[in-house]
């Protein structure tokens, strides 16, 4: 049969989540299942995760989330039934979706209709505009608006444009449908909507069907370009006049998730029926025979003096009413005192830190055990972790871990991640590292490390140590304090707020550049001083000239070429006196006939660059060890 036009396209979030809609929930979710189109597997969807909503059911791949997920309506659907597991067949809900509606043709109502019309020129946006020939231009209510601007025409202009369509021989037949789709109002936002779309375009809230729509909806065959669906076989649905999908589960969990979906079909069911308005809350059948409650004493009495009573207890209900407000009214008057002293000891108490006022934590999504078929199980708990590790994928991604720059460590991640849960579902902090570790299963942009014994959850691209090495590097070599033997310095606070790095991570990392030897650290009085290890720089230096002076020496040899003789050097020559030419030594000019050049027993100094910018720095910490 193809490809069903009841499959659409989902949203996801940067931990591979559904992206919900403003008013959908999430209910359930149920990992390792399979996806059937009538009678067939659907290729490549048979591993993933079935998530119920409150408004759609979404697959989400295990292996292609971007590209092979997908999702139902539940408005969709008719019915559903369940088949149990049977030998080696793992059990199944089939959904039935509802049936195709009957074409436009067979309805007599629906013939189109033939009429002659001819356009005007809107004067104000120059939009082109029908107008029918029978128009009645004579009665201003009768004139035409613009359909962009929504000026009404002229007298005049209309009727030179009648006039001069009616004088031609053949004058302009359009022919026009009673059964147009019309656009649908969302009755949240007031949006127009195409005719084709089942939720709003602006808020995502489901859109109401009228009768034109339904006729038009199933006809038009509408699908997802983005979805591409293939089976294995023919699915068998060109033989059937419901069509219907299977959910395969491979693991179990299908009995809870079958009464799930029926209790919220149930639901959908009666909210449509309260939003239409078809729903008598507090009636009473006509011919209920049951006999009536006895009338109390004081329903007995009729006429005036009964009205008479209903307006002295209502009169007596708001004099209670208002004499408890006034009461309370006067209690928080006397704890006005008390109240403010209050408020003040919570200013006290506050930081003043901008930083920290500043970040301002969302209410996230929750993902709490209740949407698990049997949380004692450890399947169940491991998919439950999964779920938390997506979502704190998420929440850290959404601009959070770029407030903590790059990098949080554990513990600021759980007050932070609970924060924003909003309620009592909060997870332990066991749950949050145990969440944290699949960040490599799930293929997440993060990753959990230890930083000299501090847990931290930092960007996937900083999970090599040497890049931020470099970077504090770098931060000192541009931004660091002179000292008054002008070597550059900086101190922890400064690394903190230059990266927006908690206190405890910029010490972590600092100690990390000193261990590696990239930093040296002064302690003083007024704190820790952090130097450039300029004696590891010089040797860089160095290494780098002898790694050229190799690439030079080996490009001579593989060329054929003669080696380079200083003409300095006199006496027999071997196969080293190259290097010796290219060095930047005050050594005599005769040498030994030995391989390397005899070491002077003293070499004059010569002042280069570093040192005049420098003045015995270096000298002066000789005796040092680090």
């Amino acid at each position: 049969m193809g490809q069903l036009s009841y499959w659409h396209s989902v949203e996801l979030s940067a931990g591979d989540r559904p992206t919900l809609r403003e008013t959908e929930i999430d209910i359930l979710v149920e990992d390792s299942v399979g996806l059937y189109q009538g009678k067939s597997k659907i290729l490549k969807r048979q591993n993933g995760r079935l998530y119920l909503t409150s408004q759609r059911l979404i697959y989400i791949d295990n292996v292609l989330p971007r590209e092979l997920s997908l999702s139902l309506e539940l408005s969709d659907f008719k019915n559903i039934d369940y088949t149990s597991k049977f030998l080696k067949s793992s059990p199944k809900i089939t959904i039935f979706f509802k049936s195709i509606k009957p074409s436009l043709d067979n309805n007599p109502r629906n013939k189109p209709s033939t009429t002659r019309t001819t356009t005007w020129i809107c004067p104000i946006c120059t939009f082109s505009n029908d107008v029918n020939l029978t128009t009645n231009y004579s009665n201003p209510q009768s004139l035409p608006a613009c359909q962009t601007c929504g000026v009404k025409a002229d007298s005049e202009l209309i009727k030179s444009v009648i006039e001069t369509a009616k004088s031609m021989k053949g004058p302009t037949f359009t022919t026009t449908s009673q059964t147009k789709p019309k656009q649908i109002e969302c009755s949240a936002c007031t949006f127009l909507n195409h005719a084709s779309m089942r939720n709003c375009e602006i808020c995502g809230s489901s859109l109401p069907m009228n009768a034109v729509n339904e006729l038009t909806s199933d006809v038009q065959d509408i699908f997802d370009d983005r979805i591409k669906i293939e089976t294995e076989v023919d699915d068998g649905l060109s033989d059937v006049r419901t069509p219907f999908i299977k959910i395969s589960f491979h693991k179990g969990g299908d009995e809870t998730f079958f009464e799930r979906l029926q209790q919220t079909m149930e639901k959908l069911k009666w909210d449509t029926l309260v939003k239409r308005g078809n729903v008598n809350i507090n009636g009473r059948q006509q011919n209920d025979n049951s006999p009536s409650p006895p009338l109390s004493n004081s329903s007995m009495s009729v006429g005036l003096n009964k009205l008479a009573q209903m307006s002295a207890d209502q009169t007596r209900q708001n004099e209670e009413i208002i004499n408890s407000s006034l009461d309370d009214l006067q209690t928080l008057l006397a704890k006005a005192h008390e109240i403010q002293s209050l408020i003040e000891s919570f200013k006290r108490l506050q930081t003043g830190d901008s930083t920290s006022q500043a970040k301002i934590v969302p209410t996230i999504n929750q993902v709490t055990q209740e949407v698990l078929t049997d949380p004692s199980k450890e399947r169940q708990k491991r998919l439950y972790l999964q779920e938390i590790s997506r979502q704190i994928s998420e929440f850290l991604t959404n601009g959070t871990l770029d407030k903590e720059g790059g990098i949080i460590t554990l513990m600021d991640l759980y007050a932070l991640y609970n924060r924003g849960r909003v309620g009592f579902n909060l997870i332990s902090p066991e749950q949050l590292y145990e969440a944290c570790t699949y960040f490599s299963f799930l293929k997440l942009p993060l990753t959990l490390k230890k930083i000299n014994k501090v847990l931290v959850v930092q960007d996937a691209k900083f999970q090599d140590t040497t890049q931020l090495v470099e970077e504090v590097q770098r931060f000192i070599e541009v931004y660091g304090q002179l000292d008054k033997f002008a070597f550059k310095f900086v101190q922890i606070l400064k690394v903190s707020e230059f990266f927006n790095w908690s206190l405890s991570i910029a010490e972590e990392i600092l100690k990390v550049c000193v261990d590696t030897g990239a930093v040296c650290v002064d302690q003083q009085v007024t704190g820790k001083n952090y130097y450039l290890n300029e004696f590891m720089i010089e040797e860089a230096q160095q290494l780098k000239t002898s790694d050229v002076i190799e690439i030079v020496e080996e490009t001579q040899n593989d060329g054929n070429e003669a080696p380079l003789i200083p003409e300095s050097v006199e006496g027999p020559v071997d196969q080293e006196t190259p290097l010796v030419g290219l060095m930047k030594t005050n050594a005599p000019s005769t040498l030994l006939p030995t391989t390397f050049p005899e070491v002077p027993s003293a070499i004059p100094s010569a002042p280069d660059a570093e040192a005049k910018q420098k003045p015995g720095a270096l000298m002066e910490l000789e005796g040092l060890q680090f």
